[in-house]
């Protein structure tokens, strides 16, 4: 397994952790990166936009107040990890 997949399973793992715009910019830079691949790649805000929303990943603030994980959680964690897997296999060589 690649790191880059182990961090991605970490963080689904990790499902609570909190992750920011800016660490997922950046980790898409790395893995751009270190892909090899020679076309431009800018990890831009629009970019950022357009991957949560074809990721169902949305903002949320975090609170005093506990909030209930929504109970197909893990579906969406696994399909977004399977997804990521694939992508990184496909392009990540």
């Amino acid at each position: 397994m690649s790191e880059s997949s182990v961090c991605c399973n970490n963080c689904i793992i990790n499902f609570r952790k909190y992750v920011n715009g800016d660490a997922l910019k950046r980790k898409a830079l790395a893995l751009h990166q270190a892909s090899g691949d020679s076309t431009s790649f800018t990890a831009s805000d629009g970019w950022l936009q357009k991957f949560k929303k074809r990721h169902g990943i949305s903002h949320r603030k975090i609170t005093g107040c506990a909030q209930k994980v929504p109970e197909h959680a893990n579906m969406l964690a696994t399909v977004f990890y399977s997804d990521v897997k694939k992508a990184i296999d496909t392009y990540g060589k």
